[in-house]
């Protein structure tokens, strides 16, 4: 099964088939989302490292896109401070190419049609983005983990900071 498309998609059109995506793979964690974007794919976590899926799709095919997939070391339901997904921005606009809208757009960034949705077996969760700017392997948006709320404070506070722009 094909779930990718080269256009952006509006509203979901589709029933997300969480049996059939466990069958293929038990590390299907969920289905993510974005408005108006190609973002419209299974979420994975492998439980090892992140090794597993920057080169490899949902089913275990190699691929040089990989998959949309959540850290290793988060708990995997959302519960933890800061939930980290990756994915590549592909040069052919598939994967989490239209994430950089966030960046480059700021009427995108603003928008609060461009939440993003990630439906999971417990049900939909909805993100609002409140920090977007470049980074690169040295930025420390990868913690998972804070050992006081003053700590984890100061990381969103740092965040806020390094934001092409704000909103509330």
């Amino acid at each position: 099964d094909s779930f990718e498309t080269d256009e952006p998609i509006t509203w979901p059109t589709f029933a997300i088939d969480f049996s059939h995506l466990e069958q293929v793979n038990s590390e299907v964690n969920g289905w993510i989302w974005m408005y108006d974007t190609v973002v419209n794919y299974p979420l994975v976590q492998s439980r090892i490292n992140n090794d597993a899926y920057p080169a490899k799709t949902y089913d275990g095919t190699r691929n040089s896109s990989g998959s949309i997939f959540m850290d290793y070391r988060n708990s995997g339901d959302f519960s933890d401070d800061n939930t980290v997904i990756y994915g590549h921005n592909m040069l052919n606009g598939s994967m989490f190419c239209d994430a950089t809208k966030f960046v480059e757009d700021r009427n995108f960034f603003m928008s609060t049609e461009n939440d993003i949705e990630i439906t999971t077996f417990d049900g939909l969760y909805t993100f609002r983005v409140f920090s977007a700017y470049p980074t690169d392997k040295y930025d420390k948006y990868f913690r998972t983990y804070f050992a006081s709320d003053a700590e984890y404070l100061a990381f969103l506070q740092e965040r806020e900071a390094k934001s092409l722009y704000h909103r509330e």
